[in-house]
């Protein structure tokens, strides 16, 4: 009898031992969390400035990289590439291999002139790795982008209104430049246009159209990138006498291109059939809807929702810190025409750059002067700017590039 309980004993601690043992199969509750959050966050890059340069006092480290959770618009730290100076403009290539960075430098000395510099970035780690940095022909360099065959790096300098391409070698590295282009000089008397200031080069509408938005001479200058490199210029669209365009933005499907001015806080609509016809101006609107005599409000950024049917851009109060904003449009889908929402609240100083995380749910804004990257919600029906609650402390922040 004894026998029998001992083996009845051992059968059940077998059976027991073998059912445990199998527990593991199942998901243990780390697993589920871990896998979560991967497949919940996006990365963010961040340009900035690290040093006092003219109008700013530069106070980073370098360029941050950051990681958003995709059901808050939480920002937390990812990583820091150091030993870079005034890293303001970024753009990530389309393999998300390599990064991108113009070095704004504007000192008048010879041997500090802009430079662009390249990086190679490991998605598994999230680690980025210094490759190399070319001259970017000109000073304060202050924005970089890929042209639309991923094998050109375009770079626009504010101080003597010059624009470049270069060629990706085959690491991602950066040759040096294929062509420098010089926009000519204006005769005017007006603050911040009496010379030429290159903005923005971007690739748009066709494969090998470039677009150049130069604030000092109040034009954007179309080019034609050939396979080699090369940019001829093809044409001009000269704004509003005063605005001094600073970004542009094109409509995901309709042929429209919206052009924003910096000096009057203006968005310029454009209508066109292809990229080689002419540019017809079909709206003017305002992006504060205030009197400005003074000049106290500046813009800095544009951008249109993936969907196509909002449009918002960022004013900069420069002289009392009272007109801090995201102003917010309603897009016509059919004309593309733009109706004022309102303006929202940056909650900073200095809305420098902001951006549209790729799912469309959440817009985030750089205040360069207060040190912080606010993230809003976007309400997916009425394209209005609403409150997280959730703000990262970023010193002097500048540029925002999600890894798409």
């Amino acid at each position: 009898m004894k026998l029998e309980i001992k083996h009845l004993l051992f059968s059940f601690f077998v059976l027991f031992t073998f059912n445990n043992c199998e527990m593991p199969t199942k998901p243990t509750s780390n697993a589920p969390i871990e896998s979560t959050e991967i497949e919940k966050s996006e990365l963010l890059f961040v340009g900035t400035y690290t040093r006092k340069e003219g109008h700013v006092d530069g106070k980073a480290n370098g360029i941050y990289i950051l990681k958003m959770n995709t059901e808050t618009g939480e920002l937390t730290a990812v990583d820091t590439i150091t030993n870079q100076i005034n890293p303001s403009y970024l753009t990530i290539h389309p393999n998300g291999k390599y990064l991108y960075a113009v070095n704004e430098i504007a000192d008048a000395n010879p041997e500090h002139i802009g430079t662009v510099s390249a990086f190679s970035f490991d998605a598994n780690t999230n680690k980025a790795e210094f490759l190399n940095a070319v001259s970017s022909q000109g000073d304060a360099p202050c924005h970089v982008s890929i042209d639309a065959s991923g094998k050109f790096v375009l770079v626009a300098n504010y101080v003597g209104g010059t624009v470049s391409s270069y060629p990706i070698l085959a690491d991602g590295s950066l040759g040096n430049s294929i062509v420098t282009h010089i926009h000519q000089i204006r005769k005017v008397n007006l603050p911040r246009q009496e010379a030429a200031h290159a903005h923005m080069i971007v690739p748009g509408i066709t494969d090998n159209a470039v677009f150049a938005v130069d604030l000092g001479i109040n034009q954007v200058i179309q080019y034609n990138l050939d396979s080699t490199g090369m940019m001829n210029r093809m044409g001009e669209i000269t704004l509003t006498e005063g605005a001094g365009p600073r970004h542009l933005a094109f409509h995901p499907t309709l042929n429209r291109m919206y052009v924003l001015g910096e000096l009057n806080h203006s968005i310029e609509t454009f209508k066109y059939e292809n990229g080689n016809d002419d540019f017809e101006l079909v709206q003017v609107a305002d992006t504060w809807g205030k009197s400005d005599s003074e000049g106290m409000v500046n813009c800095a950024a544009i951008k249109i929702h993936p969907n196509g049917q909002f449009l918002y851009a960022s004013n900069r109060d420069i002289k009392s810190d009272t007109e801090n904003s995201i102003a917010m449009f309603k897009v016509d889908t059919e004309t593309g025409e733009l109706t004022f929402l309102g303006t929202q609240d940056s909650k900073g100083l200095i809305p420098r750059d902001f951006e549209i995380d790729p799912s469309g749910k959440f817009l985030l804004v750089a205040n360069q002067n207060s040190d912080s990257i606010v993230t809003f919600k976007i309400n997916s029906k009425t394209g209005m700017l609403e409150e997280t609650g959730f703000v990262k402390e970023v010193m002097t922040p500048v540029c925002l590039k999600f890894m798409q």
